[in-house]
This record gives structure tokens, sequence and C-alpha cells, in this order.
């Protein structure tokens, strides 16, 4: 089957795919990245392939660059700004302090926050967002930025899994962030409960879903028991019996068309 990759930047990439590997029925990052159009009328769907083809063109460019805080908590510039604005794309900081990142957003830069606190439970969220500024952002010649306190971490983490999430081995991403061994901290944020043990598999759920707007979307799509309980922590938050008025049967009740919880006697 022939194929052609359409970058964004005009550039296109043709070829041939073989009998093996073969190409999976994977979305394609609808994030402007790239797009590929299978030439065969049979496989009309917009495609990704299988990580050999994927990475042909991704490992020509450095995605994430991981660093300490460029912004200490005394306020002092570690990191020059100028060099975080004009080398990078994008900044993430998933540290639990603000650090640099109103200051860039305040310079007109594209700066993200997804508070972590590193000894409790991680979840999803930080994951989710830190994917999503790169499929928004990341457009193959700058890399993202991502940073917590010591870059020793929390942001490693997290660039970590997504790039697993996109095929890479555990030492294709330990060489793409120049973090050898870190597969080991990895596994350990997942043995001591920091990180859920389905983090990879919900950042490839969300790669394969493209239309998906929602985190909550993408956890109802990995588990149908999640979706079950899901709704129905929506029906009880939307008609709360009160505490104390269970005589009364004063209840919470969401009203949609006023987009407002109102008590209804």
């Amino acid at each position: 089957m022939d194929y052609c990759i359409r970058l964004e930047n005009g550039r296109t990439l043709t070829g041939s795919v073989g009998s093996n590997p073969t190409p999976t029925a994977m979305e394609v990052w609808e994030s402007g990245l790239i797009q590929l159009f299978a030439k065969e009328p049979t496989l009309n769907r917009v495609r990704r392939f299988e990580s050999f083809y994927f990475r042909q063109f991704m490992e020509k460019t450095k995605i994430f660059v991981v660093t300490r805080t460029p912004k200490d908590q005394g306020g002092e510039w570690i990191i020059d700004p100028k060099k975080i604005t004009e080398s990078y794309c994008a900044s993430i900081n998933v540290s639990d302090s603000q650090c640099s990142t109103f200051d860039l957003q305040e310079r007109g830069f594209p700066a993200f926050w997804f508070p972590i606190n590193e000894i409790g439970k991680w979840e999803q969220s930080p994951f989710f967002g830190a994917l999503n500024v790169v499929k928004r952002y990341y457009k193959g010649d700058k890399p993202v930025h991502i940073h917590c306190h010591a870059g020793a971490n929390r942001s490693p983490s997290v660039a970590f899994a997504i790039l697993r999430a996109m095929d890479y081995t555990s030492e294709e991403a330990e060489q793409a962030l120049n973090y050898p061994d870190f597969e080991e901290c990895f596994q350990r944020n997942i043995d001591r409960g920091h990180i859920s043990k389905n983090i990879i598999e919900f950042l490839k759920t969300t790669i394969e879903n493209p239309h998906f707007t929602s985190l909550s979307q993408v956890l109802r799509k990995m588990d149908g028991w999640y979706d079950e309980w899901a709704q129905r922590q929506f029906d009880e938050q939307e008609n709360y019996t009160l505490k104390g008025d269970s005589n009364t049967g004063a209840r919470l009740v969401y009203d949609r068309s006023k987009r407002r919880y109102t008590i209804v006697k």
C-alpha cells in the first residue's frame, strides 16, 4: 500500500508500506502535526501508522526538553526567559508552584501549569494536559519545554509516559530525554502509587481517539465499569439529598435551563 504523509509546513513524505509490519487502524493525530492519507481507496480513513513509520518523522526532531525550573522560588531567573521563548514552542510546568508560568504568559508565550504534588497521587490530569499541549503546539521544529523544580522526577515522568504512548521503547525515551535508567524512576512512581499503572494505556487511548476533548471521555472508553460508575456519580450529584434534611426531603438539584444548582423541597 502506498502512503503520503503531509506535514504542516507543506512538505510531503511518500513511500510504500510493506507486509511486515502492517499499518494499524489507529487514528492519526488531528493536531496539525501530520496527516496521513492512504492512497488505496479501501483505506479512506485518515490513519496513523505503527511506530516504525510514525517515528520516521518524529525521530528527526526532539519533542521534549526537560529542565529545572526557569525561575526559582526567590524570583530569580535561572534560565533566560528569552531563551525559552525563542528555543521552544511551549512551556509546561508540572511542579506544585507557579515558577515562571505566568511570567511567560505575560510575554505572550504559551505556558501551562499542571500542578503535581510529588508525594501524592498524580492522577491522569497532568499527563492529559501535557499531551494536549504537545498535540496543539509541537510542529516538528521547536521542542516542548517541560519542567518541575529540579527536572529530576515529575517532568521527566510526564514526558517519558507520553513518549512511551507514542510507541517509543523505554530505551528510546530515555535517550530522547537524555536521562539514562529513568525507567526505574518511572516504575518506582507507579509502585508507590503516584502514577496510575495504566497511564501509558490511557495516553495511547487519547492519541487513538483525537475527537475526544475531555479526560472523562478517555476514561469511559477504557473501562466500561468506569463508564457506568461515572454516570451514577453524575446522577447522584445532580439530585443530591442534603444532609440534615432527610426528613424534609430537601435536595440539591441541577437546573439545566439555568445552569445552576438549586435547593428543591
